[in-house]
């Protein structure tokens, strides 16, 4: 029995069945060449004539394939828009930073101020870091005009965090903050002080 050229397997007809070498290697030769030739410019694959035609512009499946297309992208793009939302919009229950302030020892009042587009909160509290600040009072501006003060008397070390102040009333959208404090801070260093709102 005949074997494979190529990988030296038994030949069982006209191609190997282990490699898919041709079992008959032809000599290249000018006939040969002009063979694959004239091969190439007249044998055309199945549908090649259909394809060109209905890619004609004055084909009207041209215009419903490619307006298929177009929605599918745009309705891929709007989905991930979509998602993109989701993914990013705060879950309830999720602390979100409304805002901060960078603190020293040379001032001892500041005010982060807050868009009503962020919606209404039930709780706010504030953060502190790179150095201990003491804070004596925080005053809460809402949207309809009302404010609720909270005293707070509480030395906050870096890295630490206030209590959570339950807010009052309904309308709860927040404005602005105050806040009265001290900083323990030297040297021209500053703590960072950033305020937090639970929905």
């Amino acid at each position: 029995m005949e074997a494979c050229r190529n990988c030296g397997a038994p030949l069982t007809g006209a191609f190997c069945a282990n490699c898919g070498q041709a079992a008959a290697v032809e000599r290249i030769t000018a006939a040969y060449i002009w063979r694959q030739v004239f091969r190439f410019f007249t044998h055309i694959e199945k549908g090649f004539l259909l394809t060109s035609w209905r890619s004609d512009p004055r084909h009207p499946f041209y215009w419903r394939s490619l307006m298929r297309r177009a929605t599918a992208i745009l309705a891929g793009l709007a989905g991930l828009a979509v998602l993109g939302c989701v993914v990013n919009r705060p879950m309830a229950g999720d602390w979100v930073v409304l805002g901060q302030r960078q603190v020293n020892d040379r001032a001892d009042h500041d005010l982060i101020a807050v868009t009503s587009s962020r919606g209404d909160f039930r709780r706010i509290k504030i953060t502190v870091q790179r150095a201990s600040v003491d804070f004596h009072r925080v005053v809460v501006h809402f949207g309809n005009g009302g404010r609720q003060q909270v005293e707070m008397r509480n030395t906050i070390p870096a890295g630490g965090e206030t209590r959570a102040i339950d807010l009052e009333g309904v309308d709860r959208v927040i404005r602005s903050v105050e806040f009265w404090y001290d900083a323990n801070t030297i040297r021209g260093r500053r703590a960072q002080v950033r305020l937090l709102g639970l929905r």
